[in-house]
């Protein structure tokens, strides 16, 4: 037993000073009267510090994020001489497949596309596949399309393999077409997932989640990722709720996946049935409306209406939502029109992943349809950058709408990491200041969020979209003892200083999991 005093603990109740904790749950909140009435209790002063329910991570991808800390770093390259020098390095160090994450070509001092014969001067003998941020496109090296199978441009399901005027392949792929890579990264992965796992939820527990919604379960080795979720579980080392947002491509899959997850088990679960419908906006394949600036063409669909509506259904069946990423606009409007014809999916919470492209109609249609909204705040940071040049400017004051979706609808608020960074104060600095970190340029003022309301979209929000929030997402007697210590009080602190905090505890299920109390 644990008893927590001295500190402002942000309660269903309003603030108090002191909780205390019992195995798993929280047992009773209040002020420094709890003192005496828990004399066997461990006492723990916390000197004034903030107390928060713990962060719950709506979406995200964790083993991709696991994975990617063991690969080439490429967020800081400026040009297409860093992105080479740095695979070079990279090369040196490690034999075999060169993968690369993070470059984003909006940072680059001059504008280029990379291309395979870039790729080249970084190894003509090594594959090297580099991803840009958004995950949504790639670009491979000459060798890498050879062992890919790609050595002419044809047709892909849902995705494009750019050509040059002869037809010859660029070293480009965008959305579908990367399924083709699978074969070649999976017979260069010698990695340990439990062991990547293992050291991504450390990560997890320095930002204070406590939960999170993944997206690791999709035509890759599937049963290795269960299993590794699953022994770490057993071993008592998960130490963060999972809910599992898998995307599944038959009935088949989904009668495998729900016979080996665990039921009613409060530390993993299947939670969603995760589907794409188009891209992303800085990859220019998010599905619009209208054409891009400057461009002749809308983004990719990347599914068809009617097995959007089928995989809808299959999920309703086994009674779990559908979670559908959509961006753009016109995605958008697909993903509320067919949701919106399953009454029994919108009974179980099913939503938009992302919503950032939006008009006033698609807005009113999340609330009159009772559509949930998982959305990324910290996208703010990357896309006040570039969305200038991908919307118009009509457009742009009435999309990335926290404030709206939060009032109308189940609002829950994520990262969508490793694409951003899973630190929720970076989300909640821009949901509330609705800028980049630099804070010299702004989207949408009118859609600012109060901190108060951007906390609650990272505890309650993510609690609501998986019907938890009767046990979890607030502190209140009964509910589990999930728990974030901030050093400092974000409530009253200058929005400035917002980045700056830390997290200084985070507890799970009654367990101190990460301690920096100094």
């Amino acid at each position: 037993m644990i008893l927590f005093y001295n500190g402002k603990v942000f309660s269903s109740q309003g603030f108090q000073s002191a909780l205390v904790v019992a195995g798993e749950y929280i047992i009773a909140v209040g002020g420094e009267e709890l003192l005496p009435d828990y004399p066997e209790a461990e006492k723990i002063n916390l000197e004034g510090r903030l107390v928060l329910p713990g962060f719950n991570d709506s979406h995200i991808h964790l083993l991709s994020y696991a994975k990617e800390k063991t690969y080439l770093a490429l967020h800081q390259a400026r040009r297409v001489e860093d992105i080479i020098t740095m695979g070079r390095k990279y090369a040196q160090a490690n034999h075999g497949l060169i993968i690369g994450v993070g470059y984003n070509e909006v940072n680059f001092t001059e504008p280029h596309e990379l291309s395979r014969f870039d790729l080249d001067l970084i190894s003509p003998t090594v594959p090297v596949i580099l991803y840009r941020i958004c995950g949504h496109i790639a670009c491979c090296n000459s060798i890498a399309l050879h062992q890919a199978g790609i050595h002419s441009v044809f047709k892909v399901p849902d995705g494009v393999i750019d050509g040059d005027s002869f037809g010859h392949p660029t070293g480009m792929l965008r959305e579908g077409a990367l399924a083709l890579l699978n074969p070649l990264i999976k017979n260069n992965s010698g990695n340990n997932i439990k062991g990547l796992l293992r050291a991504a939820i450390e990560d997890l527990h320095r930002f204070g989640i406590t939960s999170i919604g993944s997206n690791d379960i999709n035509d890759t080795d599937t049963q290795s990722v269960i299993r590794a979720y699953s022994e770490l579980y057993n071993a008592g080392e998960l130490g963060v709720r999972v809910s599992q947002q898998a995307t599944v491509a038959s009935e088949k899959e989904l009668i495998e996946l729900s016979a080996v997850f665990p039921k009613a088990n409060p530390y993993l679960r299947l939670g969603a049935v995760k589907v794409f419908v188009d891209g992303s906006l800085g990859a220019k394949t998010a599905y619009l409306k209208q054409n891009y600036c400057n461009e002749n063409h809308r983004g990719l669909l990347t599914i068809s209406e009617d097995k959007l509506r089928n995989i809808i259904d299959l999920a309703s069946r086994y009674r779990l939502p559908t979670l559908i990423h959509a961006i753009g606009d016109a995605g958008v409007e697909l993903a509320l029109r067919v949701l919106g014809e399953n009454k029994e999916s919108i009974l179980l919470r099913s939503g938009i992943v992302h919503a950032q492209i939006t008009d006033r109609k698609l807005l009113d249609d999340f609330s009159k349809k009772r559509v949930c909204a998982l959305v990324q705040p910290a996208f703010i940071n990357t896309d006040v950058e570039f969305i200038e040049n991908r919307i118009a400017l009509s457009l742009i004051e009435t999309s990335y709408a926290f404030k709206t979706l939060y009032d109308n609808t189940i609002t829950a608020f994520g990262s969508d990491c490793p694409v951003e960074s899973c630190n929720p104060l970076f989300g909640i600095y821009c949901a509330v200041n609705r800028s980049n970190h630099k804070k010299t340029k702004f989207l949408n003022s009118a859609e600012k969020m109060t901190v108060e309301e951007a906390v609650l979209a990272y505890t309650l929000g993510g609690a609501m979209i998986t019907g938890e929030e009767n046990i979890k997402g607030k502190i209140k007697k009964s509910y589990y003892a999930d728990i974030t210590v901030l050093r400092d009080d974000i409530f009253s602190l200058p929005i400035d200083k917002l980045l700056d905090t830390q997290v200084v505890m985070t507890m799970v299920g009654g367990k101190i999991v990460y301690h920096n109390l100094v």
